[in-house]
């Protein structure tokens, strides 16, 4: 049994750092598997992933977590905070559609929204991560997401 996650985006995430930007990526746990996405630099707040992660599914287990933390170069990684996704309704139905879940704090407060699809498939498959993102180039030409 297998459970597909597209990690497409994030938005409105708060800054931890005063004086850079925020290099978000994100921790995809589900029961003792952990994967990572991509860093996205340059985006700031509103980070794209469309990264695509694939679970085996385990009993007893019905939470996704993802932890959203911004990249830092000479420091400790920060913890912006963290989406549990229920999936009771997934693992009946096989599927949801992109969805926004709520990015909290340890301390209960809201840090953004980060949107998710996911697919169920009763199907064994080993576990696996792989990148869609695609760099993007703004009207100066410059890219962003590298």
């Amino acid at each position: 049994m297998s459970l597909e996650v597209i990690l497409e985006s994030a938005h409105g995430l708060k800054s931890a750092d005063c004086f850079s930007k925020t290099d978000p990526y994100v921790l995809l746990s589900y029961s003792t598997q952990i994967l990572r996405s991509k860093t996205v630099k340059n985006h700031g707040n509103d980070p794209i992933w469309n990264e695509k992660f694939l679970f085996t599914v385990d009993e007893g287990v019905s939470e996704l977590i993802l932890k959203i933390m911004d990249e830092d170069l000479f420091t400790a990684d920060d913890h912006l905070g963290t989406a549990k996704i229920p999936l009771k309704g997934v693992l009946s139905t096989g599927k949801l559609p992109p969805t926004a879940f709520n990015v909290v704090r340890p301390d209960g407060h809201y840090q953004g929204e980060v949107k998710v699809a996911l697919t169920y498939s009763p199907k064994k498959l080993q576990s696996y991560s792989t990148g869609l993102y695609q760099p993007q180039k703004d009207p100066s030409g410059s890219v962003h997401g590298e």
